[in-house]
């Protein structure tokens, strides 16, 4: 199924399932169909908006991909604080600039490898540079978010807060990369709603 009918189905849940938990409520439905319309209609509140982000990042963005080889990402340095046991780490740090002038050829090359239509879009993406800690490695993640504006909800704010979203397609991606290995050791693309 195309990415594009995925998501106009995503939004018309979105719009039919709370009207319909409403119109049950209306009308007395028995208390089981009620809860699994509530239950529905709140799944669709949170896979709407990343589908519909999605298609709108993959319409916009999929004419104007440039095909040269980018040799700069565009950045921002972060300390993950609150926020790093969501990437499985036991602690974080703040990384140098000097780390990621120097990781940031080495991840380009691993995204040439891992995904060439992403690398063609690269000069789109925002990458957002955390220290962590995993298994007593000491990791740079890479948060790569597809940049659409200030306007943007998910993108507006990405220098100064971490964006983590949990689908999106390849509108959002992650990469680790090892300061003593000097290599990429992970690349995820998180899934399609």
């Amino acid at each position: 199924m195309e990415i594009k009918t995925v998501s106009i189905i995503a939004i018309l849940m979105g719009l039919i399932l709370p009207v319909a938990y409403i119109v049950s409520e209306f009308i007395n439905a028995k208390r089981k169909t009620r809860t699994t319309l509530a239950c529905l209609a709140i799944a669709a509140g949170f896979i709407c908006p990343g589908c519909i982000y999605n298609q709108l990042s993959l319409d916009k963005h999929s004419s104007n991909a440039k095909n040269n080889t980018p040799n700069k990402i565009i950045s921002c340095r972060m300390d993950p604080k609150r926020m790093y046991k969501c990437f499985l780490a036991e602690s974080h740090w703040l990384p140098s600039e000097s780390i990621v002038k120097k990781a940031e050829p080495v991840v380009i090359e691993y995204i040439k490898q891992k995904d060439p239509n992403i690398l063609r879009k690269l000069p789109e993406y925002r990458c957002q540079y955390m220290g962590i800690i995993k298994k007593g490695k000491k990791l740079l993640f890479c948060n790569f978010l597809l940049y659409r504006g200030e306007k943007d909800l998910f993108t507006k704010d990405w220098k100064n807060r971490i964006v983590w979203v949990l689908d999106g397609g390849e509108c959002f991606f992650q990469i680790e990369y090892d300061i003593e290995l000097k290599k990429c050791i992970s690349f995820s693309v998180n899934g399609e709603a």
